[in-house]
Parts: structure tokens; sequence; C-alpha cells
């Protein structure tokens, strides 16, 4: 047996398998014990690992909008055409602790050229020095700036679509809540990639592969703890912290979900789409069987990763084009 198997024996992509084992060396699994600025340091230095040129199409502009006393930075990846696109806005993840413009940047560049949607891009305050709601505010000023770019970049803002991944995810639909709930800016769909949204740890995947690879329940614990504060703090019981808290799921838009099996987190995006159904929303889980957490940084390395990408670019052309989830 390979050292590949030897460690991730349940994983059968070599691709993953391969991308985990690079992940250990670079950042071992167990952050509980590290600081803040040192999660940081070792997520930049993973990010630039698994990273690809961004590509030579895609043009790219950054700007900062304002926040509350702050200035919050953005960045704007526009396709290669003249005609008017929608526009896509990707939240990164990283547990609310860690990740910034540049961990995803190769990311929102492949949006951008395969989807042919213009792509923003933001880099929200960080738990624990900024707790919640300071990434959902961020991230709320900057929708409600989108429009505000429409006519420079030329893109259509009544075909806008939220994006995230893990914690990029939570924010996301958090943000179709907020705009749901305040008559905002109008969203066409949705597309959570594993995204954490607030399910009850003491159940289903939180335990049946909270232990299994790249994220374990006690990460999560450890980073709702930064990103929240202690344990009855008003924030465990609000919404748009943790979106599988409310109670009514109607108006929202269509949303694509795209969860890893070999993950705690998965649960949550099968019963965030059973909820949305229930409430006459249409909403698609596509469960990737062979996948862990993370698994978008190896795309590039596992065929079943690559393709997940793919079903993830098809879901954002057709919610952007034709306001519709894919057959």
């Amino acid at each position: 047996m390979s050292e590949n198997e030897c460690k991730y024996p349940m994983l059968e992509d070599e691709g993953i398998r391969r991308m985990l084992i690079e992940s250990d060396a670079l950042n071992p699994p167990n952050t509980i014990h590290m600081t803040a600025k040192q999660q940081r340091a070792q997520y930049n230095d993973l990010s630039a690992h698994f990273g690809k040129p961004r590509p030579q199409s895609v043009r790219v502009s950054d700007h900062k909008i304002a926040g509350d006393n702050h200035q919050i930075p953005i960045r704007i990846y526009s396709p290669d055409t003249k005609e008017q696109t929608p526009v896509v806005f990707y939240i990164h993840g990283g547990g609310f602790v860690v990740g910034d413009l540049e961990s995803h940047d190769d990311i929102c560049g492949e949006i951008c050229e395969r989807a042919n949607v213009t792509v923003f891009g933001v880099e929200y305050r960080l738990a624990p020095e900024h707790k919640y709601p300071a990434a959902y505010d961020d991230c709320k000023s900057v929708l409600n700036a989108i429009d505000g770019f429409a006519a420079d970049f030329n893109f259509d803002s009544d075909r806008l679509v939220l994006a995230g991944d893990s914690a990029g995810g939570n924010l996301a639909a958090a943000l179709c809540l907020y705009a749901r709930d305040t008559n905002g800016p109008a969203i066409k769909g949705q597309v959570l990639v594993y995204a954490g949204l607030g399910g009850d740890t003491s159940k289903g995947s939180y335990i049946s592969r909270g232990g299994k690879a790249a994220l374990t329940a006690k990460d999560i614990d450890f980073k709702k703890t930064l990103f929240i504060g202690d344990v009855g703090v008003p924030g465990y019981t609000d919404k748009y912290a943790f979106p599988l808290l409310e109670t009514d799921f109607s108006g929202l838009p269509p949303a694509f979900l795209s969860p890893a099996h070999f993950d705690p987190l998965c649960d949550d995006s099968e019963q965030y789409a059973s909820l949305l159904r229930s409430a006459g929303i249409p909403a698609k889980v596509r469960e990737e069987k062979l996948l862990v957490h993370a698994f978008l940084r190896g795309r590039h390395m596992s065929k079943a990763a690559g393709a997940a990408f793919s079903a993830i670019i098809e879901a954002i052309k057709s919610l952007a084009y034709q306001g519709s989830l894919p057959k």
C-alpha cells in the first residue's frame, strides 16, 4: 500500500489524496492551537502553493468602497468581451479567520473566463479581531455598491448571482436573506460550495464525518467561537450568522449547492435545499461523493474536483443568463 493510501484510505480519488498530503505538509489540519496570524500565514502559503496563474484574457481592477468607518478592498474581474455580461459576487472562504483577495484570485479569474461573467471579489474583515457581524456587514456594503460600477464595467446588475465557498457560502446565503428582507438588490441565484450554514453539530455529518479529512468538527467549533464569540452571545441566534435558523425561506433565489461527502458540513447543504424546496424555491444539490472540504484548490489535480468545478461554472452560467438552475 502506498503512502497516500495509508494516510487517507477512505479516499478513492488519488488527486484529492495528494492534495491533502501536500496541504498537511504546509498547513497541519489541527489549527486549534494556532494564533489567527499563524493561521493566515500558513493559509497564504497553502493558497500560493495550489494557486494557478489568472487567465490572461481576464482584466482586473482593484478598488475600495466605504464601509462603516473603514475601507473595504474589492477586485473586479472582467471577461474579454464587448457584450454586457451578468455579474457574480464571489465571497471567499476561510472559516471567517483566513483568506483575502489573493487566496481566491485564480478561482475568481477562472469563473470570470469560463462563465463569461463579471466577478466581484471582496476582502472582508476577519475574526477574531473583527467578530460577527463585521464580515457580513462588509459583504452587505459591497452588495449594495455593485450597481454603481455597472456602467464603467459593462455588466448588468439585474443579472446578479451570489456565490461563495465555505464561510463565503454562508455569507452569500445570508446576503440572499438580507436582500429579500430589505427589498435590496435582485438576485438571480445563489451558488454555495461546501457552505457552513449553521446546522446541528450534534448529529448527522458533523458526527459521522467530523474527523475524516481536510476539515474536522473541532475546527468548525473553534472557528465558530472566533467568528461569533463565546456561546450565549446574541450572534448564535441570528439567522444572518446561521441561515438555517431562518423560519421563512419564501422569496429567496434558486440555489445550487455543491457539498463534499467527506465533510462535516455536508448535511447543511441538503437541509438548506430541503427548506428552500418546501417554500417553493428551486434548489439542486450535487453532493461530491469522492471529495473533501476545500476541493476547489484541487480542481486541477483531481478529475472529480475538476468535474465539480465545471458543474459550479455551469450553475453560475445558467442562473446568470437564464435565471434558472441547470437541468
